[in-house]
């Protein structure tokens, strides 16, 4: 049990955030994933999701008073973590994503209408990096223009994720003469919008690609938050999103080596090796450490979010990308242990490197994290 092996000797430290009943529904919620892995009919992403959110795993950490649970985001960082033991592609099945933008800043009007759409499990993607600007959303060229009384939406947004799935985007741009982001919700079934999709490397159980805007009509009712207020949203949802994905690459990294340890025992049974090298010893023994090392810091970063502190920003970028590196570096040692049978492209090992590796981009490409958090250190603007 993934609880029980992985989460549960961290019990005493998380007592302030995770209480005793929420351990319980930790477990339950780990065996119905697991039975909807299992299960064909349910296993694709989009699939898992809407059946988790019939058994009421898709606001665990929202605020009771809109519709969710009420526990807490360190409750939420453990479930990833479950999510990522079993596949990456499963990293939005239990989660509000990027949805949470429209929690925290949507009007009545768009939390009246969006809110129970997540909550049987509706899905919202965020459409924010351009091909010109990589990371750097304070150099978006979309643009929102007036042109007689329709204003219209024109831009191209690239490299984004769940293009078929989400039914609504968080799209960042900049309203005409205006030098500050601002957010709004747009969906891609809008007059205007064109997309192409792109086989990733990774992560590919979402769909992937290009989102264009070409006179995309644009209705007031659209904007997310005020006017000019894209940046601060972006950031702050980013410093919450962060840990969650750095969480869920740390249990794929644990599956790669829980898998390694039962591979090499079956080899010692099966009398194929008397005893293996020291360097396999080495390697099971560091990545555990790593592992586990990594979730700790990854949850006290969460930690430092919910406390308001000044330094969770710094400590979301800098978290994410140590943690998937680690990551990325446990599966790609461990993958050799368990010889030429982590070579096919249907093995767990296999597609979580591939899955990994698309992650040291996805979600903040890692020289940029480091550098802004060393910038933050230094006491420089990042």
């Amino acid at each position: 049990m993934i609880v029980e092996t992985w989460l549960k000797p961290m019990r005493p430290m998380l007592a302030e955030w995770v209480r005793e009943e929420d351990w319980e529904l930790l477990t339950n919620f780990e065996r119905s994933l697991s039975e909807i892995a299992k299960d064909q009919t349910q296993s694709q992403p989009l699939q898992a999701k809407v059946s988790l959110a019939s058994q009421g795993y898709a606001m665990v950490d929202v605020d009771g008073h809109r519709g969710g649970k009420g526990r807490s985001p360190i409750l939420q960082a453990l479930i990833q973590f479950v999510c990522g033991y079993h596949d990456l592609d499963y990293r939005d099945v239990a989660h509000v994503g990027h949805g949470r933008m429209i929690i925290l800043h949507g009007s009545d009007q768009q939390r009246t209408f969006w809110i129970p759409k997540m909550a049987t499990g509706s899905l919202v993607g965020v459409a924010a990096t351009e091909a010109h600007g990589g990371s750097k959303i304070q150099n978006t060229r979309t643009t929102v223009t007036s042109s007689g009384k329709t204003p219209f939406l024109t831009g191209e947004k690239v490299y984004i994720s769940r293009i078929k799935e989400a039914e609504v985007f968080v799209v960042f741009f900049k309203f005409e003469k205006d030098e500050t982001l601002s957010a709004a919700l747009i969906d891609l079934a809008r007059q205007g919008v064109k997309t192409e999709l792109w086989q990733p490397l990774g992560l590919g159980g979402w769909s992937w690609g290009k989102v264009v805007f070409e006179n995309t009509p644009f209705a007031k009712q659209d904007l997310l938050g005020a006017r000019g207020q894209g940046t601060t949203i972006f950031k702050e949802h980013f410093v919450y999103y962060r840990p969650m994905v750095a969480m869920t690459a740390l249990g794929s990294a644990a599956a790669v080596l829980d898998r390694t340890i039962t591979h090499v025992k079956q080899r010692i049974c099966a009398k194929e090796i008397a005893t293996p090298r020291d360097t396999c010893f080495e390697a099971v023994g560091k990545h555990f450490v790593g592992i586990n090392a990594a979730m700790l810091v990854t949850l006290c970063a969460i930690a430092q979010n919910l406390g308001d502190d000044s330094r969770a920003s710094l400590w979301s970028r800098a978290v994410k990308a140590w943690s998937v590196e680690q990551s990325y570096e446990a599966v790609s040692e461990l993958a050799l242990l368990m010889g030429a049978s982590a070579v096919r492209t249907d093995h767990f090992a296999s597609k979580a490197l591939r899955d990994l590796r698309a992650f040291l981009l996805a979600d903040g490409i890692h020289d940029s994290l480091r550098r802004s958090a060393g910038r933050a250190l230094l006491g420089l603007p990042s």
